[in-house]
């Protein structure tokens, strides 16, 4: 776990995106269970994260996820700079960013296209390869375990609802450094030998 977490090219996708050294802000295990109603809950309803406006998640499957294990659903082109950047941001009566009305984001992700990612060529995943470059798509991201995924989760997106089996995932958060949550881990002296400079530097150590 620890040569997970010190991974320095997962931290190099985030710098590279967001044009700056990320802030390592947390990582954790997600084990979801099949839903006991149809009712969607807190999470798994579409939403932006409110903590950051450019935020990068990577999510590790741990499981096979595919069309009954609650696969993650990301809205491309929904993220900051995007064409649907500014729309549903919608902050709360505590000034955190609040959950979007539902059925309004559900009238217009209806108009979107949509791809299944175990239709897309692994080549055609990101980039200009990709069928969601410059497009607004919904993306359901269905995949085998140990599939990395990486987003920008201030753009609308939906967790795992799980209609048979589970899901487990491992998710790690990058942020800049106008973050607003404080980070949530320590680091060990052993831990902390082993990283790289760069690495040194994401996880906020002199």
């Amino acid at each position: 776990m620890s040569q997970y977490l010190g991974e320095p090219r997962f931290a190099a996708i985030a710098a590279r995106y967001m044009g700056m050294v990320p802030r390592f802000v947390g990582s954790s295990f997600w084990h979801t269970r099949e839903a006991k109603s149809d009712a969607r809950l807190y999470s798994q309803a579409w939403h932006r994260d409110y903590n950051d406006r450019m935020l990068v998640k990577v999510f590790l499957y741990l499981t096979d996820v595919g069309r009954d294990e609650g696969y993650l659903e990301y809205v491309a082109g929904a993220h900051g700079r995007g064409p649907l950047g500014r729309q549903h941001d919608r902050i709360g009566p505590d000034g955190f960013r609040a959950y979007p009305d539902s059925a309004v984001v559900d009238r217009q992700l209806a108009r979107l296209p949509v791809v299944e990612l175990p239709d897309v060529p692994v080549d055609r995943r990101s980039g200009e390869a990709a069928p969601w470059h410059r497009t607004p798509t919904v993306i359901r991201c269905m995949a085998p375990k140990a599939t990395l995924i990486f987003a920008d989760t201030f753009g609308l997106h939906r967790g795992g609802f799980v209609r048979s089996g589970y899901r487990d995932m491992i998710m790690t958060t990058y942020s800049t450094n106008f973050n607003i949550h404080k980070p949530h881990f320590a680091v060990a002296e052993d831990f902390a030998k082993e990283l790289t400079p760069f690495m040194r530097m994401a996880f906020g150590l002199t």
